[in-house]
């Protein structure tokens, strides 16, 4: 019974990965059976033109789910990462939101926990002024806007 549980969570944690694969696969198939598709074409053309519209479409809502799954995940594992955060960090991160950049030591431990928790972008260089601009990265920025309240209090 685990072991299906095990697998959907991989699969759910490499979405990007999974429908690379899945793509290549369906895409290697055509191939494979170019010859009978076209045969089938010139058989029955209307048939093969509603099912190429039928794959499109359910292909496309795959993608629509998957990318809403892997937004619900990413919102679900900030939202852990809040629950368990320190004052001072929350704080840097409503700095940061309110203007656009939150300043710090480039050792600071806070800021570069948040670089590894994918919140801060890590900055291409070091401050001269030894006050380095640490700021939100543009893909978790919207997430924690909708959650500010909830996550940052």
């Amino acid at each position: 019974m685990r072991a299906p549980g095990k697998l959907v969570s991989k699969v759910a944690e490499h979405v990007g990965l999974s429908s690379a694969v899945l793509g290549f696969l369906g895409f290697g198939s055509v191939f494979a059976l170019c010859d009978d598709a076209r045969k089938a074409f010139a058989e029955r053309p209307a048939a093969c033109v509603l099912l190429v519209a039928v794959a499109f479409a359910s292909g496309f809502l795959l993608a629509v789910l998957l990318l809403t799954r892997s937004r619900w995940a990413r919102a679900a594992a900030l939202g852990r990462a809040f629950m368990t955060m320190s004052k001072r960090r929350k704080e840097m991160v409503a700095k940061a939101l309110d203007h656009g950049e939150r300043r710090a030591s480039a050792c600071d431990e806070d800021a570069l926990a948040l670089c590894d928790l994918g919140i801060f972008g890590v900055p291409p260089v070091q401050s001269r002024t030894g006050r380095t601009p640490f700021s939100i990265r543009p893909g978790v920025v919207l997430e924690i806007r909708e959650h500010r309240d909830e996550w940052l209090g």
